[in-house]
């Protein structure tokens, strides 16, 4: 048995024979688990499920199909959870009283909340940005805060914004009233019995005997203990309009905004594909309650690329500002001879050792730059030992962004991250190695614009086409220019409308 911990939303247990493993291994291709999935959510009626008189499956079924196809071994678990000691959580509980001029609940009123994750660059002026918001109301006259989640328990300082507020409190609230028991959920048992139906079709179709109960029980638990917290905010803030990041995260938030009427406007933050069930849902039977009212995406080839539960014109193509101020910012950067390599948590390990395979190769005529994903950052040398001894400079730094590196480099090698369509636009020859994952990124191998390579010879040959191939303007097919009046038109006109 196996325990997964699944960040503050509690744990799934998963029970697995080593012969079902290799078994299911052979079995299922990413994209055959995937119509499997969505089979089953037509068979047993999902999204009309209700738990509690909550729609619950809208809220896990994007963790409970990563964690299939992760036990499936069709990609690898993300990053490590890191387990709060006593003496950590101590201290985060006490900053977040003793912190009280950053205190949401003690905002007056303002015109839009907004409300991202907790990454932020730092940039030349030596703060923090949040890329996403921070460009936008640079030139944005309104009235607005943003509200931040603890990244490993502590925040990024200087901001860029002296607008920002930490939902810590908040955080701390609400777990004490789940620790207290004010926020117990106990399901009937028609209920009980609704769960162990969906965990004997997962065990029946792929070989997985999950139990959820104790999973679907916090995330209820969280929803209920969150949700008088969050409506509290919003009713003092009364903003007129809520920007979100990640609405597959945010789903109580957005439910306490609907409930008083308040649009919410999410603004695209990563790759979206057909395979992403935070934001794919096909009909006709998945009707999502808890989606935002808008999507406003990098450009004209994200509005096609998933079923989203939301009218076509509320998916509007504004463009991706902090991408199109530093493609302006690197015009005319001479390029070397470099190769850059994308990490993600997910596939590290193994681009890592494909990158390190690389670099042996004599008389290669390129450098090799191995640009981590934050998460990894803290853990590389014990989970990738073969890159320190490999000779390629490693990027684990995160005031290095990666357009630094796009700006001289000619090729980059990844396998699913939103960066090699940032790399795209700087008209980099895009290599993607065949690792679990790659999947998302079908439509660009079927359009031709990338090339697959699953070995070093096969890169080898990469590198040979690249010397013939035509250069090709990429940046506008994937990123509208004018990003800023993009969107902001965009959000005056949803501002007048309600």
């Amino acid at each position: 048995m196996v325990k997964y911990y699944l960040f503050f939303n509690g744990c799934v247990d998963v029970e697995q024979d080593d012969d079902v493993a290799s078994l299911n291994s052979g079995v299922f291709t990413f994209d055959s688990a995937f119509r499997a999935f969505l089979a089953m959510e037509e068979e047993l009626g999902l999204f009309s499920l209700e738990l509690q008189g909550v729609r619950i499956w809208e809220k896990v079924r994007q963790v409970v199909f990563d964690l299939i196809i992760q036990e499936l071994g069709l990609i690898r678990t993300w990053h490590k959870q890191r387990r709060l000691s006593f003496l950590t959580a101590f201290f985060f509980v006490a900053k977040s009283f003793l912190m009280f001029w950053k205190n949401p609940f003690l905002i007056g009123r303002t015109t839009v909340l907004c409300y991202g994750g907790a990454r932020r660059n730092k940039l030349e002026d030596g703060k923090w940005w949040n890329i996403f918001f921070d460009p936008l109301f640079e030139e944005w006259s309104v009235s607005h805060v943003v509200l931040e989640d603890p990244f490993d328990f502590k925040h990024f300082v200087p901001t860029k914004s002296k607008h920002v507020r930490y939902m810590d409190f908040l955080v701390v609230l609400r777990n004490l009233k789940i620790a207290l028991g004010l926020s117990k959920v106990s399901f009937s048992p028609q209920e009980e019995a609704i769960i162990k139906e969906i965990e004997s079709h997962i065990e029946r179709v792929f070989g997985l005997r999950l139990t959820l109960r104790e999973y679907f029980k916090k995330v209820l638990e969280q929803r209920k203990a969150s949700l008088p917290l969050i409506s509290r905010l919003l009713k003092r803030t009364r903003p007129k309009l809520i920007l979100l990041l990640d609405s597959s995260s945010r789903t109580t938030f957005i439910e306490a905004a609907r409930h008083l009427e308040i649009p919410v406007v999410e603004l695209q933050h990563g790759v979206i594909t057909k395979y992403h069930l935070g934001y794919n849902f096909p009909p006709p039977r998945r009707v999502h309650s808890t989606f935002p009212d808008y999507l406003l995406v990098f450009g004209d080839y994200w509005r096609k690329v998933a079923h989203y539960p939301i009218p076509s014109a509320h998916v509007i193509s504004v463009g991706y500002p902090f991408f199109e101020k530093n493609l302006e910012k690197y015009q005319g950067v001479e390029k070397q001879d470099l190769i850059v390599f994308i990490s993600q948590g997910t596939i590290g390990h193994l681009l890592s050792k494909f990158a390190a395979e690389l670099s042996q190769v004599k008389g290669l005529g390129y450098k090799i730059v191995y640009k981590l994903h934050p998460g990894e950052i803290g853990t590389w040398k014990n989970d990738y030992p073969w890159l320190v001894s490999s000779g390629i400079r490693v990027i684990d730094d995160l005031t290095v962004s990666l357009y630094d590196l796009f700006s001289v480099a000619k090729i980059q090698v990844g396998v699913y991250s939103t960066g090699l369509f940032e790399g795209l636009g700087f008209d980099l020859f895009t290599v993607l190695y065949k690792a679990p994952g790659i999947e998302y990124l079908s439509d660009l191998i079927d359009s031709g614009v990338v090339r697959v390579v699953s070995d070093v010879k096969g890169m080898l040959e990469a590198l040979q086409e690249y010397q013939s191939r035509t250069p090709k303007e990429m940046s506008k097919l994937f990123f509208k220019p004018n990003s800023i009046h993009n969107t902001i038109l965009s959000l005056n006109k949803i501002l007048s409308e309600h």
